[in-house]
């Protein structure tokens, strides 16, 4: 798998709006970047009074890979564009926290009990999965795996 850098190109902030001009009536409450079949993907989920929605946005040049839709169970709070704005500062805290020499090959950024979460799962340069959690809300470390 390539490195991170070298397979993105499209922003969180520009896939949240590939996401929001495909369902403009709706609330987001996830945007993960995530590994799949040796590539990379952004997963966007939402929601609006009826259904949830969940996206998958190519990193390289923000075409819509997959789109499924489902009816909704309980309620659910939002992600906006000033949340995914703070996914490249976060970033650079996991990086200086993991270590350079170790490969992010996973982020989500998710609401947790009403607190906005930023989730980086990496692997070590000796190829040991760790993951990391931060509290974007307050800027602390939460977790750590």
């Amino acid at each position: 798998m390539k490195n991170l850098s070298e397979n993105i190109k499209i922003t969180p902030s520009q896939a949240l709006d590939v996401y929001v001009e495909r369902y403009p009536n709706t609330t987001v409450k996830k945007v993960k970047l995530k590994a799949k079949s040796n590539s990379f993907v952004y997963e966007i989920k939402g929601y609006d009074n009826e259904r949830k929605y969940e996206i998958y946005v190519s990193p390289m040049d923000g075409t819509i890979i997959q789109v499924k839709e489902k009816l909704l169970k309980g309620s659910h709070r939002q992600i906006t564009r000033e949340s995914t704005d703070k996914v490249d500062q976060a970033i650079d805290r996991a990086i200086k926290d993991i270590g350079k020499d170790s490969r992010i090959y996973e982020w989500s950024l998710e609401l947790d009990d009403g607190s906005l979460e930023f989730i980086v799962k990496a692997r070590t340069e000796d190829d040991k999965k760790i993951k990391y959690g931060y509290n974007l809300d307050t800027g602390e470390m939460a977790r750590r795996k």
